[in-house]
């Protein structure tokens, strides 16, 4: 058996959507489970650690940054400030590939750094809206995707 490295992938979101990043980490754990991916999110910051320092690490070596995205994700000035910029920075240079993860209902296909992104669950409809019967279901097409 061949050995492989796994991606990393590096979740951002608004602590608002808390749930959104729950339910798409137990969708995700089958391919982690299979050492396919390696997922972080913030809440893998121990104590004691500098926060802001272990975030821009895991950014910088991330393969894949999810971006979840809601009113909340925008209203946020930390993600907006450091870890969109840099997210879209690595993308731009190709050390990286960003995907917009749409949450709840809002408006960003008018962000022109965002709308340019082919964006998850299918179709872009928000993972929590009447597009989906259940939230699971927009789940599983995220972690396809």
């Amino acid at each position: 058996m061949e050995d492989h490295v796994p991606l990393k992938i590096f979740i951002v979101y608004a602590r608002e959507d808390a749930e959104a990043l729950r339910k798409l980490q137990a969708h995700l754990s089958p391919v982690t489970i299979s050492e396919r991916l390696k997922v972080w999110d913030d809440g893998e910051i121990l104590p004691g650690q500098h926060w802001d320092n272990e975030i821009k690490t895991q950014l910088q070596s991330a393969d894949i940054i999810l971006l979840l995205i809601s009113k909340d994700f925008f209203n946020s000035k930390y993600i907006q400030s450091i870890e969109q910029k840099e997210a879209l920075e690595r993308h731009e240079a190709g050390n990286s590939v960003v995907v917009p993860v749409i949450v709840r209902p809002c408006d960003w296909e008018d962000v022109s750094e965002l709308s340019k992104f082919q964006a998850l669950p299918e179709n872009g409809d928000a993972i929590f809206s009447r597009h989906w019967h259940d939230p699971d279901e927009a789940m599983v097409s995220v972690a396809k995707g």
